[in-house]
């Protein structure tokens, strides 16, 4: 029997923590740089199983309707926005944004890089384009 790895300090099983990333996005999105904390930090993952964990969190983002977001600074605040040079399929999303974490070399890039969020997230910063995105 293969027993599946417990965050050390919330004793989450992985599978069930993969499973609750869509309620993490509540208002403010969820970053690439807090998954891989998790990974290697609540579960002790490095290499091919560090990246098995964070494909694995962003499929589950996207699947609950999540987005890449982009900050775009605007007057003296700055906004999320669709990021869409990934594209729309949720397989070249999750390389591509991998790959570009990958080329950065940051192990936990910055809040507001990499950050995932749905239309509510959008909403949430009290402007929203409603600028149609296929999703």
């Amino acid at each position: 029997m293969i027993r599946e790895r417990k965050h050390k300090v919330f004793g989450t099983p992985m599978s069930e923590w993969v499973d609750s990333m869509p309620q993490s996005m509540e208002d403010i999105g969820v970053d690439l740089g807090g998954i891989v904390s998790a990974g290697t930090q609540g579960y002790g993952l490095e290499g091919p199983e560090l990246l098995d964990f964070i494909r694995k969190c962003l499929y589950a983002l996207l699947r609950a309707g999540a987005m890449p977001l982009k900050l775009e600074p605007i007057g003296k605040n700055g906004f999320w926005f669709p990021e869409t040079r990934y594209g729309t399929d949720h397989g070249a999303i999750v390389e591509g944004v991998i790959a570009d974490w990958l080329k950065e070399g940051e192990m936990y890039p910055a809040w507001e890089k990499f950050r995932f969020g749905d239309r509510k997230v959008l909403e949430a910063q009290g402007r929203y384009d409603d600028k149609p995105v296929r999703w």
